[in-house]
């Protein structure tokens, strides 16, 4: 990393390509930023699903946002709940000593970020992880055009309004329409910041 001013450039690799990440904590967008916006807590997208390891070691394959670069990662297994007796699955990929979903639903592109969303949970305890859909976030690409963005597998698409976690920014920005008919960038590297 190297800082200039209020400037700062950070070596990262996609696959095989290098580049410069550049974040400018100056600009006027940020200093416009006012707040994120949540649904109120609902404590039924709590769930404790049942986690399903692999036989043998599984590799989960991320579309970007950028043509032709796909990435992948190591996945544990794969976890399901059920929600008004229908189950529902998603696979995680492991991030620094937890999983880590990309995920849509049916509330993506509507109150939701279109991308994706993105949510953790901790390592699976006997055969159990806790899944809380309220903490669930934007990628960084909700709020910028200049970074790159893991896309949920089609695995990871819910048929089912999950009305938990962060809403789209761009909502109260009037902005919402415009993001649902492509694809932009979505932010990178998993780490929430704590």
């Amino acid at each position: 990393m190297f800082t200039s001013g209020t400037v700062e450039f950070f070596l990262i690799r996609r696959g095989e390509k290098a580049a410069v990440r550049v974040k400018d904590y100056g600009t006027s967008e940020l200093r416009a930023f006012k707040h994120l916006n949540w649904m109120a807590v609902d404590p039924s997208w709590n769930v404790t699903a049942k986690f399903t390891p692999w036989d043998k070691p599984h590799k989960l394959t991320y579309d970007t946002v950028i043509p032709g670069l796909r990435e992948d990662f190591s996945s544990p297994g794969y976890v399901t709940f059920t929600r008004n007796n229908v189950e529902y699955k998603l696979e995680p990929v492991e991030d620094d000593g937890e999983l880590f979903y990309v995920f849509k639903d049916q509330t993506s592109g509507k109150t939701t970020y279109p991308a994706a969303r993105y949510v953790y949970s901790k390592e699976p305890v006997n055969g159990q992880v806790q899944l809380d859909f309220n903490t669930a976030t934007n990628p960084p690409c909700a709020f910028t055009n200049f970074a790159t963005c893991p896309l949920p597998p089609p695995q990871n698409r819910l048929a089912v309004e999950v009305k938990a976690g962060e809403l789209a920014y761009h909502l109260a920005l009037g902005l919402l329409p415009a993001l649902t008919s492509g694809a932009r960038g979505c932010g990178y590297r998993f780490r929430r910041t704590r």
